[in-house]
C-alpha cells in the first residue's frame, strides 16, 4: 500500500506544481526519457523531460488564471513499475495579448500514466492525456492569482 500512496503523491504533486506554475517541481516528476501524449484536438506527442517542461511552460504561461486538479486516482503497482489513471480538470483564461492559442479552456480529461521507481521515489515515464470535454468560452470572473 505504501507504493500506491507514493504514486498518488506524484500525481497530486504534479497538479499542485502545475497550478503554482513551478516548472522545476513538475519537471522533477518526469523521467529524463519520458513521453507526454495529448489526444485531439490538441494532438501532441512530446518526448524527453526538457521538451515536456518547455511545452507545459509555453502553454501555462499564457494564462492570467490557471488551476489544475486531479481526482479518481486508481493505481496499480508491479514491482518497480506502476500504472495509474486519474480524472483531470483544468480551467484557464489567457492573458490579454498572450498571442495565438485558445482564449480560455475548461477541460475535463483522463490521464493514463506509466511510472517507474527511481531511488526512493516514482517518476512518470509516459503520460497519455485524453481530452473528454473542452469549452473555450472565456470566464467572466476576476482572477486573484499573482
Amino acid at each position: 500500500m505504501h507504493d500506491e500512496f507514493a504514486v498518488r503523491q506524484v500525481i497530486e504533486a504534479y497538479a499542485d506544481a502545475v497550478t503554482r506554475r513551478d516548472p522545476q517541481a513538475y519537471g522533477a516528476l518526469y523521467a529524463p526519457d519520458a513521453e507526454w501524449v495529448v489526444s485531439p484536438p490538441a494532438d501532441r506527442h512530446v518526448v524527453r523531460r526538457d521538451a515536456i517542461v518547455a511545452e507545459l511552460r509555453r502553454e501555462i504561461d499564457r494564462f492570467d488564471f490557471f488551476v489544475f486538479t486531479v481526482a479518481n486516482i486508481v493505481v496499480s503497482v508491479n514491482g518497480d513499475t506502476a500504472t495509474a489513471r486519474s480524472t483531470a480538470h483544468e480551467l484557464g483564461r489567457a492573458a490579454d495579448g498572450s498571442g495565438p492559442g485558445l482564449p480560455a479552456m475548461d477541460v475535463w480529461a483522463r490521464y493514463d500514466d506509466e511510472l517507474r521507481r527511481e531511488g526512493d521515489g516514482w517518476v512518470f515515464t509516459r503520460r497519455r492525456y485524453t481530452i473528454l470535454y473542452l469549452d473555450t468560452t472565456v470566464p467572466a470572473g476576476q482572477s486573484f492569482q499573482t
